[in-house]
């Protein structure tokens, strides 16, 4: 007899029959959905724009392109050229990988529209600056680190943009150590330093001054302690590289630098994470013990005999509240070089060039018209990463790394001019607040995707309702030490 085989039905094959395993493999595709690669490649662009380290590696002298000269307060020729070569390089790169994605850059744009009025306020203060060459060069330099974060906005998620900005920290610190021990006498400050021998033998790393490597290891601090699993798999590696920076803000000696990482991950705290009625109460704790800390910190630098000026800094915030009088709404132009008279009598006065905050020289730029129209991509950032935080899932973990270095940017410019677009720690936290801006539209149509609820009110304090690929109600807690 002839064996009949049995009527059995193949087996179902999949037609991704390794999507999820492949996904499931680390160090192959992440979590956000781009590859590890792609977001290292993103990671090192952003370190290079981001930081002198590119111009040293070439041979060139990073400080040529920030000296003045006295008598007219201007650069030599073509002295920014390299950074303005090294944004364009990396503004090229990321069009020609959104090739395939162009059909999207037309509606793309609508996503600037929070900084849209600052950006137009910006580039019209060319026409009233008094140092109309001065103003160019800030708008030539601020618009490609804009259109780098749009652009990368588009291709990935908030968490691939948080874990890009994160791997650049990385970076920046390892090399910073490389530096240092390769060449110590650029990374570390030395004794012949022109204009900077009293900071000898404190760690500039691949920065320029030792405030720049410390405020940078800051910002990039707060982000790293608040990334979760979604951003930074391995707990080791997020507290190694804690550790890292810890270390290199004590080497740089930068007292500025200190407290800027844990007071932004108290603001993130209280505007993201805490409800209506909690924020308001904190709020008060805040000003009041802050009031009475300022008053502390006067008090015994002047037992121990210290300045009490904050390195002359009161001298010169006072002196530019004179000048800001003389134009309050329009001010003298985007990042102008003598602002009036000010840089003049500031370089008489105490010998420097800048305003030493942040929020002064840009209303010393732009007016109070300007500042006004900088808080509204603030205001957006808060916004976005609150309903990010709130409506749950794995994206809200990049939302509270890109806020943490918005607010810690914010913080640093409370006590240097972190606002001109060729300084490292003003481009890092502007590629931190357009990243946060630009990647809510592209949340909101995972959102709609995914099903997460868009916002739930009514938490308490550190709690957020996550509904995110579940139907129960399930209560998470803001906390960053996991």
């Amino acid at each position: 007899m002839t064996a009949i085989a049995p009527n059995i039905a193949p087996p179902i094959v999949s037609s991704v029959p390794f999507g999820r395993r492949r996904r499931r493999r680390r160090g192959r595709v992440s979590s956000g959905g781009r590859s590890a690669f792609e977001i290292w490649l993103w990671a090192v662009c952003l370190f290079a724009i981001t930081s002198p380290f590119a111009l040293i590696l070439t041979g060139v002298d990073p400080t040529m392109n920030t000296v003045h000269d006295p008598a007219t307060m201007r650069q030599a020729d073509n002295s920014q050229l390299p950074l303005y070569g090294i944004r364009a390089l990396v503004m090229m790169l990321a069009v020609m990988v959104l090739l395939s994605q162009w059909r999207t850059l037309g509606s793309a744009l609508r996503r600037t529209a929070p900084i849209r009025l600052f950006l137009g306020w910006m580039i019209l203060s060319i026409w009233w600056s008094d140092s109309v060459d001065s103003t160019v060069h800030g708008v030539m330099a601020l618009l490609p680190v804009v259109a780098i974060c749009l652009l990368l906005a588009i291709r990935m998620r908030p968490n691939d943009l948080a874990r890009a900005m994160v791997y650049a920290g990385a970076i920046a610190a390892l090399a910073s150590i490389v530096w240092v021990l390769a060449m110590p006498a650029y990374g570390v400050h030395q004794v012949n330093d022109a204009r900077q021998a009293v900071h000898a033998g404190a760690w500039r790393g691949v920065y320029m001054h030792k405030n720049h490597l410390g405020q940078a290891m800051a910002v990039y601090l707060a982000g790293t302690i608040l990334a979760g699993p979604t951003v930074l798999r391995s707990r080791m590696l997020k507290w190694a590289l804690v550790a890292i920076q810890i270390a290199l803000i004590v080497l740089s000696r930068s007292a500025s630098a200190i407290a800027i990482a844990p007071a932004a991950i108290l603001i993130v705290w209280i505007l993201i994470a805490m409800s209506r009625l909690e924020r308001v109460v904190a709020s008060f704790y805040v000003i009041a013990l802050s009031a009475a800390g300022a008053m502390a910190v006067q008090a015994v630098l002047l037992a121990l005999g210290r300045d009490a000026t904050l390195s002359g800094r009161t001298t010169i915030w006072s002196l530019a509240g004179d000048s800001i009088a003389e134009r309050p709404l329009t001010g003298y132009g985007f990042v102008s070089q003598t602002y009036g008279q000010f840089t003049y009598e500031l370089f008489h006065v105490v010998g420097v060039l800048d305003p030493h905050n942040g929020y002064l020289d840009l209303v010393l730029g732009l007016g109070f018209i300007g500042l006004i129209l900088f808080l509204q991509p603030v205001a957006m950032v808060w916004l976005g990463a609150r309903r990010m935080y709130l409506a749950g899932g794995r994206h809200r973990q990049g939302a509270l790394v890109l806020a943490a270095q918005t607010a810690a940017w914010l913080v640093a410019n409370l006590t240097e001019s972190n606002i001109r677009p060729l300084a490292s720690v003003a481009t890092i936290g502007v590629s931190a607040m357009c990243l946060m801006i630009f990647s809510i539209p592209h949340y909101r149509r995972s959102r709609r995707r995914g099903g997460v609820v868009s916002a739930v009110y009514g938490v308490g304090a550190g709690e957020v309702l996550d509904y995110s690929n579940t139907g129960r109600r399930r209560r998470r807690r803001f906390w960053p030490f996991r």
